[in-house]
């Protein structure tokens, strides 16, 4: 057999392996030449192949770098907006000043709500980070439109009791 080594601008990428049809078959100069053709045109593809792959791979680890930047920072906001609620009702509760008893439920209930929020944003947020790293088996099963919804709107009751929705399914 005849072995040939494809070598590219970025090292060796292979090994080409010719076997004659029988035994007295000779590689001549023509074929030779010819041959070596061959195995650079197929270093070249390959190549070329690879800096394509490694091009798509910075493209697609850039795009999930940007991704993860944008979640972080909606993340954040999402956070803070809970967390600054129930930092304000608390220090008027603690300043004392409040005299009425239905300002005082008011600000419980308040931070009793977004302490709810908070714990749902973060279990969602460690669910996320779980089922990325690969942590959690996903069990897929066939469920009808109209039970996701009803579970939904039973989830968020209290949040839906003062408005006004309404659902078509098809």
């Amino acid at each position: 057999g005849r072995y040939q080594l494809l070598a590219a601008s970025q090292g060796k990428i292979g090994l080409l392996a010719l076997r004659p049809r029988g035994p007295q078959d000779e590689w001549d100069l023509p074929q030779l030449l010819l041959l070596e053709t061959y195995v650079n045109q197929i270093s070249l593809a390959l190549e070329r192949v690879s800096l394509i792959e490694g091009r798509q791979a910075a493209r697609v680890e850039v795009e999930a770098e940007r991704l993860r930047s944008a979640l972080l920072s909606s993340v954040s906001h999402d956070l803070r907006t809970p967390l600054a609620t129930i930092a304000g009702a608390a220090t008027t509760l603690e300043a004392g000043h409040i005299t009425s008893d239905d300002t005082r439920k008011e600000l419980i209930q308040s931070i009793v709500r977004e302490s709810d929020r908070l714990n749902d944003l973060i279990a969602n947020l460690v669910f996320a980070t779980r089922l990325e790293a690969g942590g959690i088996e996903l069990q897929k099963e066939w469920t009808s439109v109209e039970e996701i919804v009803g579970t939904g709107l039973s989830r968020h009751r209290d949040a839906l009791r003062e408005r006004t929705f309404q659902t078509r399914l098809p």
